[in-house]
């Protein structure tokens, strides 16, 4: 974007433009498969005005977050389409949507993990019959580990040269937010360097 526009500002604001549009369309895209198309447009606009996805663009920045964003709904079209529909594509999308995951957000892979397996049981049940679909779908997970390896390997290993290295004990006091802080008008990243979170 900046050979393009020749502004390193403008050049970030379309990468995440790109980011939040791309979100957006995946996630439709995905609402489409559970609901009517007026109700998905409405999922969408939800979303695309949550606080903690406006802190992300004006306040955080954090374009891998925003990136991140893209690949958790293409991963649940694949899973749905995987064990409903039994579409030859569906690996594919699976392996390359968390695989893409990964390595734009590892940390949050594991957080919508959450989500992504029992969604996957929820498809699959009753199991009767389909626990080789299950394995299948493992194997894809352990592939796209595999695919992002070269970048979760050596990050793991270099994690103590990072901010978030340095703590042994993420569960202090004060460490999270409360409810004030969703009540404010002032949203600070955060009150005092390095910590607490003021947002």
């Amino acid at each position: 974007f900046y050979f393009l526009v020749k502004d390193l500002v403008l050049a970030h604001t379309l990468v995440l433009l790109v980011a939040t549009i791309g979100t957006l369309l995946s996630f439709y895209a995905f609402l489409r498969y559970h609901v009517s198309s007026w109700s998905a447009l409405v999922g969408m606009t939800l979303l695309a005005f949550v606080p903690y996805r406006i802190i992300n663009l004006y306040i955080r920045g954090a374009t891998p977050e925003l990136f991140a964003g893209i690949f958790l709904p293409l991963l649940l079209i694949g899973i749905y389409t995987f064990f409903k529909d039994r579409r030859w594509w569906s690996s594919v999308l699976i392996c390359v949507a968390t695989t893409f995951l990964l390595l734009t957000h590892p940390m949050l892979f594991v957080v919508t993990s959450v989500v992504t397996l029992p969604y996957a049981l929820y498809l699959a049940w009753p199991l009767k019959g389909k626990w080789s679909l299950l394995f299948v779908f493992g194997f894809l997970q352990f592939i796209s580990l595999l695919a992002a390896s070269y970048y979760i390997v050596p990050l793991s290993l270099e994690m103590k040269y990072f901010y978030y290295g340095q703590n042994d004990n993420y569960l202090r006091q004060n460490y999270y937010l409360g409810a004030q802080n969703y009540f404010s008008s002032a949203w600070y990243y955060y009150y005092t360097h390095p910590g607490p979170r003021g947002n």
